[in-house]
């Protein structure tokens, strides 16, 4: 069977990514990409997978700004995830924002910067507890759960991947 051009397979999020940074490039104009969808249906991840595939299809002359503006940006959602996250009944990460986030790309189409430009946080949510789930999104970085007066107030305060999520944090700050 010949190989097909992405466009001909079926929807998938890197081909959604090639094709707004193959169009960006070759236009020379500015695009948006929107992840939407329900609680839980993955638009986190794909807003990383996309940010990822970026960072690995540009900067092939390897410039030393480019690999560090890359990696501030993949290293932000790590931030984002930490203070905007909470622990619902649907999902053991559920973001309580939206952001909008605007990468600038130079002419070869290489990141070389980018900015949150909306911060839209569900105050209620993260200061408010819900006697139905633990809220999990703490402003602070130290690594007991029984530090926090919100992680106190659950039965389960420790996820799978709690430390390495930890050390994600203090890495990217």
């Amino acid at each position: 069977m010949p190989e097909q051009d992405i466009f001909e397979n079926p929807a998938h999020i890197f081909a959604i990514a090639d094709s707004v940074h193959h169009s960006m490039k070759m236009h020379r104009q500015d695009y948006c990409t929107v992840i939407s969808g329900e609680s839980g249906s993955g638009k986190t991840k794909a807003s990383k997978v996309i940010m990822k595939y970026i960072a690995a299809v540009t900067n092939l002359t390897g410039q030393q700004e480019v690999e560090r503006v890359k990696n501030i940006l993949i290293q932000s959602n790590i931030i984002f995830e930490t203070f905007g996250n909470a622990k619902t009944n649907r999902n053991e990460y559920s973001f309580r924002f939206g952001k909008y986030m605007d990468i600038n790309f130079d002419f070869k189409g290489d990141p070389i910067g980018g900015r949150v430009i909306n911060y839209l946080l569900e105050k209620s949510r993260v200061a408010l507890e819900n006697t139905t789930h633990k809220e999990a999104s703490n402003l602070g970085l130290n690594p007991d759960p029984q530090h926090y007066f919100y992680t106190r107030q659950g039965k389960s305060t420790i996820t799978p991947a709690d430390k390495s999520d930890f050390q994600a944090t203090v890495s990217a700050c």
